[in-house]
């Protein structure tokens, strides 16, 4: 019950959070949408492997999928820093 109630609440606090920004996001909904693409990606790949196999797989892929997005974001990071 907790995992659905904090998710109902990431999504309105995702739609207030858009609605806040959108001073700040023209001429940037192209970039917003590709990373939304990729976050929409990420998500259902988590979810299938949640529901495909047993808790215990997804246990050991987790970590993986965790350092490999903190890879991401430290060479994006890194990358926009150079520029």
């Amino acid at each position: 019950m907790a995992n659905i109630t904090n998710t109902a609440a990431f999504i309105f606090t995702g739609a207030g959070s858009a609605l806040s920004s959108l001073q700040e996001m023209k001429g940037h909904w192209f970039e917003s949408a590709k990373y939304a693409l990729f976050i929409l990606n990420g998500a259902l790949i988590g979810s299938l492997l949640l529901l495909r196999f047993p808790g215990t797989v997804f246990e050991k892929r987790v970590l993986f999928f965790v350092i490999f997005s903190a890879a991401m974001l430290l060479l994006m990071a890194t990358k926009s820093f150079l520029i």
